[in-house]
């Protein structure tokens, strides 16, 4: 484990592959997921970044990014952060739930009596563009509304519209079988979706399941 402090509030970290395969850690997944021998990774990282960098526990903030290198070994880069946003963005790829870094809190109307039906919608973490294609390419666009392909927190996602109570009524035809085998995905509701539209960058607008699953 390499620790390299370049400047004040940022460190880098270089772990080897031998090192990770020492600590039964092989595939990127097993970041993603936050298993337990990672977590204990991630204290042993902070607990030697605490002799470069000075960090006052339980007021500094730390965000950690996981860049996989050509050779397998893993580059840490840890930085002091005052942005709970940021640190929540950058933490939710190792927590057990790989969308977070999402907030599916509703907002509240001035009138709490009045509710409004809203239709369904998924949001699924991307993770490559071949990913993109390959998920694409397994959904009915018969049970959508529309799809829109995003940028939100860093995170590349495929937000679906689905066509009403299709999540409580799955039909034979639907592709939620497939996402729940091989995807990260989870249930939003339309506040959230607008805002990660307001907030995030839209690559593909609408009909990007049509466009993805051409290629």
């Amino acid at each position: 484990m390499k620790l390299e402090k370049i400047n004040p509030n940022k460190v880098r970290c270089l772990i080897s592959q031998k090192e990770l395969l020492s600590r039964s850690i092989t595939t990127a997944d097993e970041l993603s997921y936050g298993s337990p021998k990672v977590k204990q990774l991630f204290n042993d990282v902070i607990s030697r970044v605490g002799q470069v960098m000075d960090i006052e526990e339980g007021r500094d903030l730390l965000s950690i990014e996981a860049v996989p290198t050509e050779d397998q070994s893993l580059c840490l880069i840890i930085t002091k952060t005052d942005s709970h946003d940021e640190l929540d963005g950058r933490f939710a790829e190792f927590t057990n739930d790989p969308l977070a870094y999402i907030d599916d809190s509703l907002a509240y109307t001035d009138d709490a009596a009045y509710t409004e039906p809203v239709p369904d919608y998924l949001a699924i973490l991307i993770d490559s563009p071949s990913s993109l294609v390959k998920i694409c390419k397994q959904i009915n666009t018969d049970l959508l509304t529309s799809s829109t392909y995003l940028i939100y927190k860093g995170k590349h996602i495929l937000c679906l519209e689905l066509k009403d109570g299709l999540l409580d009524n799955p039909v034979p035809t639907s592709f939620l079988p497939y996402l729940v085998e091989h995807c990260n995905f989870k249930s939003i509701s339309a506040y959230t979706y607008l805002r990660m539209r307001e907030h995030g960058n839209i690559l593909i607008n609408k009909y990007a399941v049509e466009t993805m699953s051409k290629l």
